[in-house]
């Protein structure tokens, strides 16, 4: 029987939708109406994948063969035709997507209504106020009717950030959607390299809307509380312990307003690195959209909100702290009926900042270079390569899937280091640095892309071929020096090589030459706990070179020295690199010790942003 010939797609349309990383069985529940829906119009593949909290899902159509499963004629020119076909496509999605949101606001308010956390504060505050029954179950009607209203909030925020982009090819023509807002453009550069900026531009515009509403009722009340707290003159112990909740609450809202800070640092970004994009795509149309819907003035005024909230709450402390001090507790101190209302007003609204910033902390600041999502075309990732490259790291991505979060560790990360360079990646916490680590050693697989070293990857041998591997090709130095206590100095550095098969004679004399490049020879017969803390870190250096590695990888090898042992360490490496040839790869958040290496590599919110030349910048100098 004769296979019909697969056609080629005329139309691809990406689709961007918020989803809840702990409702698994809801998200998949989703996807199977979507996936349902779409094969009524025969897509010659429809897939979704996660980038952030949003699950994107690309389709492809001949739209020739779709046309002959739906009821609506062919449109004289490609881009009518994308229009009505798009509007198709969003009636089953957009029925879809809503029944998925519906559910997780109904379960979150479930989940609430529930929260013993939440009822425990709420009968606290209460008791200590003296309320009556009446004036409680108002209190408590408030609290639940607010909270009805924020998860509704959510709602419109999550279901106004889809966005939509389809492309036709043939006549380099996209249709965009986002927010209420539809255009065409032509241009040269593929639109789907905005993807990643566009929803994130997208979602801060309702979030920033919100948030500024939430933020500003909660300074509003902070404000009056410490009005208040600024005349309070007397304390009894009821007031004590209502302070005391209300400080711990504090200290949660403390880290509520920097997540929100956080989610707008990298709205912020994206604002910036998409209006630099569209710029260099010379669509007016585009520009124009770009501008009218952006959301810096938003951001702007939430940085304000915050300042002034992070104010309030430092001015809360000091007024609760002169309360604290005061020595006399009383055994009963009448407090205003405005005092009253406004400490219930407080406390609801610090309620409210929580659970905003829980709705959304999953959505973090993450970006895919050029937007990229689903690869264009299929990589092959072989046994083996020919390279000139010691360390080759090929689009590499890696994402940690938490009970209730994900990590985007690594998104699309892409380097080489040549033999005899000394190479520093350099980050903040929570960068991926460590992550890259693991991953480069071997420690850790990457979920896509590959990792080379001496032209082998790594991620597809088995655990014997690893070990082995690992143990000769790369040279380990940790923070910690991970030394043996109950061995000495040059029985440490010995190990690797007697574990490679070499005679113990032959390795001891190695690890005495060793430890003498490192000014160490006259230490040999030293147990760890008879050597400083920067005398160890050379052990472990001298270690790391036994085996003769292709590459040593040293990890925050500075962090437990001082800031002048540090500095020798690193000029032992510096060394080591220019008389041995040792190709080095140094981890650190500090940029003074990165200073010294050949290139400094910046990884931040999972990706690499910027490479600095030292070598040149020392031979300029």
């Amino acid at each position: 029987m004769k296979q019909k010939e697969q056609k080629n797609s005329d139309l691809t349309i990406w689709n961007a939708f918020y989803f809840y990383p702990t409702a698994m069985r809801e998200t998949d529940q989703f996807k199977r109406e979507v996936i349902r829906y779409l094969k009524k119009l025969k897509p010659i593949n429809c897939e979704f994948e996660e980038l952030t909290a949003f699950l994107i899902l690309r389709s492809s159509y001949n739209t020739e063969d779709s046309l002959e499963k739906i009821d609506i004629e062919k449109p004289e020119t490609k881009e009518e035709l994308a229009s009505n076909f798009l509007s198709i496509v969003h009636e089953g999605l957009e029925k879809a997507y809503k029944k998925y949101l519906e559910v997780l606001t109904n379960r979150f308010l479930k989940e609430m209504k529930k929260n013993r956390e939440l009822k425990e504060a709420t009968n606290i505050l209460t008791r200590k106020l003296a309320l009556t029954r009446e004036q409680k179950e108002e209190f408590t009607k408030d609290i639940y009717q607010l909270i009805e209203t924020k998860a509704q909030y959510y709602y419109e925020v999550i279901l106004n950030s889809k966005i939509c982009i389809s492309t036709i090819p043939e006549v380099k023509h996209s249709l965009i959607e986002i927010g209420e807002k539809k255009i065409g453009v032509y241009t040269e550069e593929p639109i789907i390299n905005l993807l990643d900026e566009m929803i994130l531009y997208n979602f801060a515009i309702k979030y920033t809307e919100k948030t500024n509403l939430i933020l500003d009722q909660f300074v509003k009340f902070i404000k009056k509380v410490n009005t208040h707290l600024k005349k309070q003159k007397k304390k009894s112990s009821d007031i004590e312990e209502l302070l005391d909740l209300l400080k711990g609450k504090s200290f949660e809202v403390m880290d509520n307003i920097f997540d929100i800070r956080r989610q707008i640092a990298r709205q912020n970004r994206a604002d910036s690195e998409i209006v630099s994009e569209v710029e260099g795509m010379e669509s007016k149309e585009l520009n124009d959209l770009i501008t009218k819907i952006s959301p810096k003035k938003s951001i702007s005024k939430i940085v304000k909100l915050t300042d002034n909230a992070t104010a309030s709450l430092e001015e809360w402390f000091e007024n609760i702290r002169k309360i604290e001090l005061i020595e006399q507790v009383e055994s009963e101190v009448a407090i205003s009926e405005a005092f009253n209302v406004d400490i219930r007003n407080l406390f609801i609204q610090m309620e409210l900042l929580r659970i905003w910033s829980d709705f959304f902390y999953d959505i973090s600041y993450y970006t895919v270079k050029k937007g990229r999502v689903f690869d264009v075309e299929k990589i092959i990732y072989h046994d083996s390569i020919e390279t000139d490259a010691i360390l080759l790291v090929n689009e590499v991505f890696k994402t940690y899937k938490l009970p209730k979060s994900r990590v985007y560790a690594l998104r699309g990360v892409s380097f080489e280091i040549r033999k005899g360079e000394f190479i520093a990646i350099m980050g903040p916490s929570g960068a991926g640095k460590t992550t890259m680590v693991n991953i480069l050693t071997g420690l850790d697989t990457p979920d896509k892309g590959a990792v080379y070293l001496n032209g082998q990857n790594m991620a597809l041998m088995d655990d014997t071929e690893l070990t082995e591997f690992r143990r000769d090709q790369i040279g380990l130095i940790f923070q910690f020096y991970q030394l043996f206590a109950e061995l000495t100095a040059i029985e440490n550095v010995s190990m690797p090589a007697e574990m490679a098969g070499v005679a113990v004679k032959e390795a001891r004399e190695k690890a005495q030459q060793i430890l003498e490049i490192v000014d160490l020879g006259n230490f040999a017969n030293q147990y760890p706990d008879k050597l400083s803390g920067g005398q160890q870190q050379r052990v472990a250096i001298a270690r790391a070179l036994v085996n003769d590695p292709s590459i040593v990888v040293a990890d925050q090898l500075t962090g437990d020295l001082d800031s002048v042992t540090g500095m020798q360490i690193i000029g032992y490496l510096r060394k080591i690199n220019s008389e041995r040839g040792t190709t080095v790869l140094l981890v650190t958040h500090n940029k003074t010790v990165a200073t010294q290496a050949d290139r400094i590599l910046t990884i931040e919110d999972g990706e690499l942003i910027e490479e600095i030349d030292m070598k040149a910048l020392r031979s300029a100098d």
